[in-house]
Parts: structure tokens; sequence; C-alpha cells
């Protein structure tokens, strides 16, 4: 299929708005617990990442981004019900879901604040890791605090979406 770059990013905005979501993930002491170079600079701390997920169970309209924009595509299946569908989940992390959070930003409409969070957050982590030279690097008090500031402010707008998302399809009912 030939898109051109701007209905390209439109077309991800729209499955993000309606089956995205961003969030700012935290694993805590056992990223470098076994590796010596990292207990000797004193890590054994606090690691962040950006997540960037779409679900669907069209797997091949996420192929369609994936093979765009790379990460990750999860399959599962529920047990639930007659004949439930397979779902699908394309997982960006990092830089691959900032380039995709970038790029869909002028067409959000629903999940663009939580998409601002999530790139302002994976900026000042790649300008971190660049200033600390790489991966692995302590991180002080102060940036545990931002990080989780930022953190807890995109849970609280996904929360403020899906009490939304509910009323209004109680209100349908």
């Amino acid at each position: 299929m030939n898109i051109r770059k701007k209905e390209f990013y439109a077309y991800c905005a729209g499955l993000f708005d309606g089956e995205g979501s961003v969030y700012i993930s935290r694993t805590e002491g056992h990223k470098y617990r076994n590796e010596p170079s990292q207990l000797k600079r004193g890590n054994l701390g606090v690691y962040n990442a950006l997540v960037v997920k779409i679900t669907n169970t069209n797997r091949k309209c996420l192929e369609f981004i994936k093979n765009r924009i790379g990460g990750n595509i999860w399959t599962y299946q529920e047990k639930r019900g007659k004949s439930p569908k397979p779902q699908h989940t394309l997982n960006l992390r990092s830089d691959y879901g900032l380039k995709l959070l970038s790029k869909m930003l002028p067409y959000l409409i629903i999940k663009k604040e939580q998409a601002k969070l999530g790139i302002k957050f994976q900026l000042q982590m790649t300008e971190d890791r660049k200033k600390m030279g790489g991966i692995g690097y302590k991180v002080s008090q102060e940036q545990l605090e931002w990080r989780n500031n930022i953190r807890e402010q995109i849970k609280k707008l996904n929360r403020a979406a899906a009490e939304t998302n509910h009323r209004d399809s109680l209100m349908e009912k």
C-alpha cells in the first residue's frame, strides 16, 4: 500500500486514540543485578522506559505500522466467550515510542496530553543517557522524582479517560 507520511501518521493517530496507550514502565532492582560493571557503578535502582502500545484484533494493520516504525507485536487470546478473537498488541519502547508519538502528535485528539508527556519523558531520558555515558548510569533522587512525576501525570490522564469512556458507554445504554 502506497501511503504518504502525513496520511500514515494520521492513520496511526486514529488507531492510537481509540486502541492505544502510553505509559512509563518502572522496574526496580534486577536489571543490572548480576553485571559486575554495573555493581561497581552502584546501579541497583530503578529502570524506567516509555511504552507505547496499540491493540487490535486485526494483526495486519499493526504489521503495517511495525514495518514502518519498528517494535514488536504480541498476540494473546483470552479463553472467555464463545469465540474470542486473538488480540494483537504493537509494543514500542523508548526511542521507537518517541518517534511514533512525535509524528502522530498533530493528529491526536483524545490522547494528545499523554503523548506530549511521553515525548517530554523520552527526550529527557535520551539527554540523561548521553550526559551519563550510556545505559546503566546512576540516577539522582531529583531525576527519580521527575520521572515519577511524569509517570503519575500520565496515569492520572489515562484514568480520567477510562472513567469518561465508562460513563459514556453507560449513557449509551
